[in-house]
């Protein structure tokens, strides 16, 4: 039996089951153990000698089982965070309510976790790429009918932008100079 016991512990369950069969005086035992008189007393009175859990048996709740209800029913239907649940309910259920005592209430009633409440959808499969009939790269010259995008019959070699950007760009290479000042195109000697 795996027994967890906090640092500061004198007794074990062995040695609390050998303190409540004991016929000798509580003073007697305290000293043995090195307890006091009243710890002795307190094993004497119980029957189950293992740790009972320090939780509050009761927790103290301001809401009505009724007030829980809505509030848990608005979780449910409109999805709201905590903070603005909060402030619903302080407006208008209960004046009192404290943010953990309403976290609380929901978890209790299996709706704390606002993302389990939502709705799932279903998760996008990850499809191929679109397939295109062969043509060239839209960025370079091609011809418009062959392009998926484009009306049929239309039978232009080349539409208005790719048009422009290459005679934009013929222009710059013809004007632009190199680094000594002489155009391109012109042979150094």
């Amino acid at each position: 039996m795996l027994i967890a016991l906090h640092k500061n512990a004198r007794t074990t369950p062995a040695v609390r089951a050998e303190i409540a069969a004991s016929d000798e005086p509580a003073s007697v035992l305290a000293q043995r153990f090195g307890i006091t008189e009243q710890t002795v007393y307190k094993w004497k009175k119980r029957s189950v000698f293992a740790d009972r859990s320090h939780t509050a048996h009761h927790l103290q709740t301001v809401l009505t089982p009724a007030q829980e209800t809505v509030v848990v029913h608005l979780r449910r239907t409109l999805l709201l965070p905590l903070d603005d649940l909060l402030a619903v309910t302080r407006e208008f259920i209960c004046p009192h309510v404290s943010r953990s005592g309403l976290d609380r209430c929901l978890r209790r009633h299996g709706a704390g976790n606002l993302n389990a409440l939502k709705p799932q959808q279903p998760a996008l499969a990850y499809k191929a790429f679109k397939s295109y009939e062969p043509a060239m790269h839209p960025q370079r010259a091609a011809p418009v009918h062959n392009r998926p995008h484009s009306p049929p019959g239309n039978l232009r070699l080349l539409d208005a932008k790719a048009l422009s950007l290459a005679t934009r760009l013929s222009s710059d290479v013809q004007r632009k100079p190199t680094c000594h000042g002489i155009p391109n195109g012109i042979p150094i000697d």
